[in-house]
This record gives C-alpha cells, sequence and structure tokens, in this order.
C-alpha cells in the first residue's frame, strides 16, 4: 500500500510539472496567460563615446632644489612644511668664504686701478720728455749744420731723442698691461660675486617645501639634491592611456569630466597637455588636466575621469531593454500583434541610460519591450500597460527566455 501511495503522488506530481514547464518555455497558446509590458520606439539620442581612467592629483610646478656651489650651508630659512614666495631666499652655502673672495677681489681691483693711473702719468710725462728731446734735436742738427756746435755735442743730443722714444713706447706697454690686470681684475670680481650669487638659492616659483635633505652646517656638493618644492595652488591631474587613443586626444579640444571624491558635482575641463610622443616600453601616453583650485582637490589623490573621444546623435533604446546572452549576443523583446518576438541588436555605447543601436533597421517602426521581459518567452501573449489583461491562473515562469 506504501509503494502504489507513492507512486501515485509522483505520478500526481509529473501531471502538474510537466504542463508547468511546457508552458514557460513556449509560452500560452491558448490565450489564458497576457503579460502585462511597457515599450518604447527607437528614437535619437546623444551618445558619448569615453574612456574611463583614474589619475593622480599632481603639482604643475615641482621642483627639486639642488645646490649650485660646494659648500657649507651657511643659511637656511626654511623647514619642511614651509610656505614660501617666488624670489625668497631658501638657502645659502658658504656665504663667509664666498662674501670674503668678493671683498679679496675688490680690494685687487683697486690695486690695479691705481698702478693704471701711475702708469697713465708715467706715460704723460714720457711724451713730454719725448716732445722735449725733439726740439732739442731739431734745434742740434740746426746748429750742428751752422758749425756752431759739434757733431759730437749733436750726437748727444739725437741719443736723448732716441731714449725719450723708447721711454715713451715703455711707458705705453705699462698702461697697456695695466688695463689688462684691470679687466682680469674685474672679471675676477664678477666671478666672485656670481660664485656669492650661485650660492643663495631662491624660490622660483610660490609654493609649500614638501622635503628637506640638509641642515643648518652641513656640507652640501655641487648639484647635490636639498629639498622638493611644490605649488601646491596650481594642480593637475595626470592620466596614462593606451598608444590606440593618442591621435584621439587634442589640446584644448578634448574634455574630459572628472569625478572628484567628496564633490557632488563632477566638472567638464579641457586636456591642458599631451606627451609628445608615446612611451615605447608601456606604449602609454601622459595627459594632463589643470585642476581649479579647491579645498577638496588635494596633491596625491586619486581621482576618476572619463576622457570623451567622441559625441555624435545615434538611434537608441533604454538600457533596460537589452539583454546579455552567451558570447556577447545582445537581445530584445518587441511587442508585435500581441505576442512577444525576440530579436538580436548590435549595440554600441551607452549614455544616460540609453544605449546606441548599430543595426536600427531591425527595430525600425517597431515597439521595443523595455518593462516586463524578466516573464517574458518567445511567442508569449503580451499586452501593453494600459491594456493588460490578468492572467486567469498562475504558472511558475521562467525569465526573459529568448531563443
Amino acid at each position: 500500500m506504501k509503494n502504489a501511495s507513492r507512486i501515485g503522488v509522483g505520478v500526481l506530481l509529473l501531471a502538474v510539472v510537466l504542463p508547468m514547464f511546457y508552458g514557460c518555455r513556449k509560452g500560452d497558446e491558448q490565450g489564458n496567460r497576457v503579460v502585462k509590458v511597457e515599450t518604447t520606439m527607437l528614437k535619437p539620442h546623444n551618445f558619448v563615446k569615453a574612456i574611463t581612467v583614474q589619475g593622480c592629483v599632481q603639482s604643475t610646478n615641482t621642483a627639486n632644489i639642488s645646490a649650485r656651489t660646494s659648500g657649507i650651508v651657511d643659511v637656511l630659512n626654511i623647514s619642511t612644511g614651509s610656505k614660501v614666495k617666488k624670489g625668497q631666499v631658501m638657502f645659502q652655502i658658504d656665504k663667509a668664504n664666498l662674501e670674503k673672495k668678493v671683498s679679496i677681489a675688490q680690494q685687487q681691483l683697486k690695486v690695479v686701478k691705481t698702478e693704471l693711473r701711475s702708469a697713465i702719468v708715467d706715460f704723460r710725462i714720457a711724451k713730454l720728455s719725448l716732445a722735449k728731446a725733439k726740439k732739442d734735436d731739431e734745434r742740434g742738427r740746426f746748429l750742428c749744420n751752422q758749425k756752431a756746435i759739434s757733431t759730437t755735442a749733436y750726437e748727444s743730443e739725437h741719443l736723448a731723442f732716441m731714449k725719450a722714444e723708447g721711454e715713451l713706447a715703455k711707458a705705453k706697454a705699462v698702461v697697456a698691461n695695466k688695463m689688462a690686470e684691470v679687466e682680469q681684475s674685474e672679471n675676477n670680481l664678477e666671478m666672485a660675486k656670481k660664485d656669492l650669487k650661485d650660492s643663495e638659492i631662491v624660490a622660483p616659483f610660490n609654493g609649500v617645501v614638501l622635503d628637506k635633505s640638509k641642515s643648518l652646517g652641513e656640507y652640501a656638493s655641487s648639484a647635490e639634491y636639498i629639498l622638493l618644492l611644490e605649488d601646491l595652488d596650481s594642480l593637475q591631474l595626470v592620466v596614462r592611456l593606451s598608444s590606440i587613443y593618442y591621435n584621439q586626444i587634442i589640446v584644448g579640444k578634448t574634455h574630459a569630466i572628472i569625478s572628484v571624491p567628496g564633490m557632488k558635482q563632477s566638472m567638464y575641463l579641457p586636456v591642458t597637455y599631451k606627451d609628445p610622443g608615446i612611451d615605447m616600453n608601456s606604449r602609454t601616453f601622459e595627459v594632463d588636466i589643470e585642476m581649479p583650485k579647491h579645498e577638496k582637490i588635494v596633491r596625491g589623490m586619486l581621482t576618476d575621469a572619463d576622457i570623451i573621444l567622441s559625441r555624435h546623435v545615434g538611434p537608441g533604446v533604454p538600457e533596460s531593454a537589452i539583454m546579455d546572452r552567451a558570447n556577447g549576443v545582445k537581445k530584445v523583446f518587441l511587442y508585435e500583434n500581441g505576442k512577444a518576438k525576440c530579436v538580436t541588436v548590435e549595440t554600441g555605447v551607452t549614455t544616460d541610460g540609453y544605449t546606441e543601436i548599430l543595426n536600427p533597421d531591425v527595430l525600425k517602426n517597431r515597439q521595443v519591450v523595455t518593462h516586463g521581459m524578466e516573464f517574458l518567452n518567445e511567442g508569449d501573449a503580451i499586452a501593453l500597460q494600459d491594456d493588460a489583461v490578468k492572467p486567469e491562473k498562475k504558472t511558475v515562469q521562467l525569465a526573459g527566455v529568448c531563443n
């Protein structure tokens, strides 16, 4: 009796379940079951093709400040976190020693200038002496010709004239030499002043000191890193893109929608920089977007950005109407003469809840189901929202079967 009872229960269950499953796959051909749906027509929509990337907010102005001369850090007017103004002295290398060199060069210049003035005086005296010797020589020659003086006496006058010419040439050479020494001393002084000036490191822009490697009294070599300075009021979002997008990015014309953590509204900003070439190793390139000054935009934060590659108007349907199937196949249900019809569509980009249809002819002048397809199978009886008929009996239904 127990076995007979079990067999009877099993037969009863099969009698109930099999018709229900069959009805789910094929739909109700008797019209007892009508699914309530909402539909829409294919509509033109503004579509945006964009790539979503994540970038890091960095300073537009960044400088690794180094020493230009070697020596002891004599002056240090900053510490980590210090705010500096453009032109402000931050540190100075070997100040006392370089100031002494400037003083020595100045004194040396004074000495050679004094010697030059003395040489010029000697030159003028030699020039006057030559002029007098020349007159004596001319007068002696005349008297000698007149037999007024002896030839020996004239020769003495002529010898004095020749010595005066030599003294003038010598004085002239001394003046030229002292002038060269003055020029050399002036150059030495300029070099000493330059070394002193180079030892004084000033801020190239307004910024904040983020790192410091030397302290007061420590030795620093020429070109050695001393501190990191960044302008935290001038920030940019730095992202890297695949090389396939290189020719689609145009500085000043390509824009990005940027979502900053903590800010309710996104920002629409232009690309301000693109690498002049593509990195050979990573096959990527850098793109920069200048960011507005805002308390919630800080250096180092990660930010999402949608880089807009193109905008166009195209046919589309609500994203809710698209059903994903195996191997990336996309399908939608149509309302045709009170029945559900399943068709394959090719999709493009999705913008603001609408998906672009790349093969619009299959949906042209046809009603696309946007809500209620979860309960539909191919060939099911369907009714629009306002005309829907309540089903006469309940059945177990598979969700959206579309073969």
